[in-house]
């Protein structure tokens, strides 16, 4: 985890062109230090959950006219973007009766007086998209063993900084300790761990494991449902190898994979085929792999990864291990026997006797 410094929050002023989630997220900004008449722009990093939020809000993202926005920084890493509520007519500062009055966005407000107010009490950490602070209830086992447990904790979400209001939200880390005693514990992701897995499960079935909220042992149930599917492998490959090198993917055994569906390009594969092919990997097993990245010191941008990866895991990255069962892909009464296997030539054969006599062209 990291630990939350307010001080490391920075806001800057920049006249936008454009936002957009492509390449992993950027900005146009106009460039001020280019003194000639022509407007010349620079293309700046910012994270894909950002421009998201951004365009979520504004329902659009791009400007024929550069307009004056607020960015919000914590290190290096922007954290939050808003836009001058006047659009492209406003300025950083204007002249009024009282003197010369600069404009503050709702980023700056919120900084110095809500969170600023919160974080002078406890102990604050940030995952670069909330900060957040452990609450005094009680852990919850998700595991038999104790090995994982559900933390709650109190957050604030940094894109809402750009909001005239923000709010705290309650969430969900998972604490992972391991044979040795080391303990590594996931960023905020869950609202509830309810959510891992259920639009994954057949909720007309009567399994036990239809619900997947946090109750006692809920792990061990998803670990017998559930199986980690060939995305998550081609996601965690691609992310871990530009914040942990390629030694860290090994795990994953690409390689056995490439052999078992015989393909040395994974990604090219068919989209259902990547969604519903079990790696072998358990669900607990890969989330102690993503979790066993976290380090105290790691930068933010790989905390942040780690993040990604957890989030795409207990989304996409998952798959119910019956849901290609025969008993779940044939109606009641029907099996491999009801479908008929012909020869092309058969088809077509009949194709030939199922045209109409009035669609037959009888002129020649």
């Amino acid at each position: 985890m990291i630990e939350f410094d307010i001080n490391k929050f920075r806001v800057e002023n920049v006249h936008l062109k454009y936002v957009t989630k492509s390449r992993g997220g950027n900005m146009s900004v106009l460039d001020t230090s280019n003194k000639s008449d022509k407007e010349t722009f620079v293309r700046r990093s910012l994270p894909a959950h950002v421009a998201d939020v951004f365009q979520r809000h504004h329902k659009m993202n791009r400007f024929l006219k550069p307009i004056l926005a607020a960015v919000c920084y914590y290190e290096d890493t922007v954290v939050a973007l808003q836009l001058h509520p006047m659009g492209n007519i406003g300025n950083e500062s204007i002249k009024t009766p009282l003197g010369i009055q600069r404009w503050v966005s709702n980023i700056e407000h919120n900084i110095e007086n809500k969170i600023t107010e919160v974080t002078s009490t406890g102990k604050w950490f940030i995952d670069g998209s909330v900060i957040y602070k452990f609450t005094n209830k009680g852990n919850i086992d998700l595991t038999k063993d104790g090995c994982f447990q559900a933390l709650e904790v109190e957050t604030y979400r940094l894109t809402d900084l750009s909001q005239a209001k923000i709010d705290m939200s309650i969430r969900t880390c998972i604490s992972y300790t391991t044979g040795n005693g080391k303990i590594s514990i996931s960023p905020p992701i869950w609202k509830s761990m309810g959510t891992i897995g259920d639009k994954k499960v057949d909720h007309l079935s009567d399994d036990e494991a239809m619900c997947l909220g946090i109750s006692k042992h809920q792990f061990d149930k998803v670990d017998k449902l559930l199986a980690v599917n060939l995305n998550f492998a081609l996601h965690a490959a691609t992310v871990i190898t530009d914040h942990f090198g390629y030694e860290s993917i090994e795990p994953l055994r690409l390689d056995d994979l490439m052999v078992a569906l015989k393909t040395v390009n994974l990604p090219r594969l068919n989209r259902s085929i990547k969604g519903t092919y079990d790696i072998g990997m358990k669900f607990t097993h890969a989330v102690a792999w993503v979790l066993g990245f976290i380090e105290k010191d790691m930068p933010l941008e790989s905390y942040a990864a780690t993040r990604s990866m957890l989030r795409y895991l207990t989304s996409r990255g998952i798959i119910h291990r019956t849901a290609l069962n025969k008993t779940n892909v044939f109606v009641k009464g029907k099996n491999m026997d009801s479908v008929p296997l012909l020869t092309r030539e058969e088809i077509e054969r009949k194709n030939r006797a199922a045209v109409p006599v009035d669609s037959v062209d009888i002129t020649d």
